[in-house]
């Protein structure tokens, strides 16, 4: 189990913002400033899910928690995830600004 961002989530389309200019390696690196924990995951390719426990009491947006879980064992983090979901449901819960319902201006 670790978190899943270093900080409090930040507002949809800000972790981007300036990247025009960003190279290959610059990307990354803001990448892994951002979210240094789900990296080793992914590279060892193990399975890893982030889920919602939290919310931000300043913004509404969701916090997340990652847990892993051994290579190949994905079924574990399915049942975790059915009896978080059991205990704390979150599949109707939405901040005040989410994907579903963002529209360009």
């Amino acid at each position: 189990m670790t978190p899943t961002l270093p900080e409090m989530p930040v507002p949809l389309g800000s972790c981007g913002r300036g990247a025009e200019n960003t190279d290959g390696p610059g990307w990354l690196e803001h990448l892994f400033h951002r979210s240094p924990f789900t990296a080793a995951f992914n590279v060892a390719g193990t399975p890893a899910m982030s889920v919602p426990l939290a919310s931000d009491p300043a913004t509404g947006l969701p916090i997340g928690v990652q847990f892993a879980a051994g290579y190949g064992r994905e079924d574990l983090l399915f049942r975790l995830a059915a009896q978080l979901e059991k205990a704390a449901p979150w599949a109707e819960r939405r901040p005040a600004v989410w994907a579903g319902t963002h529209r360009p201006a």
